[in-house]
């Protein structure tokens, strides 16, 4: 999942550096049309502002948002190379511990029927994860020490069957496993916390580069700037992980010059999620 949501990350960052290279490289010559679109309007002795430097200043603050998103994609990558060293270590002890219960099991279902196979816990999938494992181990231990359990065999072996040792040799595993499993919780929750973050920075881009590419794209337009908008007008549609769902509405209308097809090719088809998009409850609600 970790590869997947990087690669979402790089998309964006992509989309960001088209947009802020174009608004970069162009801004001079944006400000002058802009200048001259706007100077007929001028007062008798006004000056006409510097109007390069709001397109210079929203590429900054759009390049901002895109380096938060990134930290906090680096930081949840590390967060997650961590959980895995530990990982790591717990698969030695923790292959032990899931191999001796298979043993037990086995040996305890060719002695007992399964009405006491039952009664120790014995009678369930081993669990795949370490927290869980080590619970039904405790279970386990638990059980075989338990001084009404009567381990009498009603098969092979006659006579009763002293689950003590069983017991003991699991809680020596038990606990060799417990300083790594806290690590490891530990680590998991550190995960979590860096997964929320990179959310939240991944939510806050795509409105933030949404909003700022939209309000680049119309000054670009004022200025003349047709096929430099037309350029940068798709970023906004290949935006988001949900194919695009998450964005604002579209403006009613197209670029100039550009076809109902080619409006249809720059949209992204949506993956299948519960929910109503916002387009298509603004379309319900029409």
């Amino acid at each position: 999942m970790g590869k997947r949501l990087k690669t979402m990350v790089m998309k964006r960052v992509g989309l960001c550096d088209l947009v802020v290279g174009a608004a970069t490289v162009q801004g001079p010559a944006i400000g002058g049309g802009l200048g001259e679109y706007l100077s007929p309007v001028l007062a008798e002795g006004e000056e006409m502002p510097d109007l390069a430097s709001p397109i210079t200043l929203y590429s900054r603050k759009l390049v901002s948002y895109r380096d938060a998103m990134v930290k906090a994609d680096e930081e949840q990558q590390a967060a997650l190379s961590r959980l895995d060293e530990v990982r790591k270590d717990l698969a030695v002890p923790e292959g032990r511990l899931r191999g001796d219960i298979l043993s037990l099991r086995a040996t305890c279902q060719g002695l007992w029927d399964d009405d006491k196979v039952s009664s120790l816990s014995l009678d369930f999938n081993v669990a795949q994860e370490p927290k869980p494992l080590v619970r039904q181990a405790e279970i386990i231990r638990d059980r075989l020490r338990d001084p009404e359990v009567e381990l009498v065999s009603v098969r092979w072996v006659k006579g009763p069957q002293d689950g003590k040792e069983w017991a003991d040799e699991l809680d020596r595993e038990i606990e060799e496993m417990r300083p790594l499993l806290a690590r490891y919780i530990e680590r998991r929750k550190q995960l979590d916390t860096a997964q929320v973050r990179k959310d939240q920075a991944m939510e806050e881009f795509d409105v933030q580069f949404i909003r700022i590419t939209r309000l680049l794209e119309a000054t670009f337009r004022v200025a003349g700037e047709t096929e430099l908008a037309d350029r940068i007008r798709p970023t906004v549609r290949q935006l988001g992980r949900d194919g695009g769902q998450r964005e604002e509405p579209a403006a009613a209308e197209q670029p100039e010059g550009a076809s109902d097809a080619d409006a249809e090719t720059e949209s992204v088809t949506p993956e299948p999620e519960s929910g109503t998009s916002g387009e298509q409850s603004a379309t319900s609600a029409a």
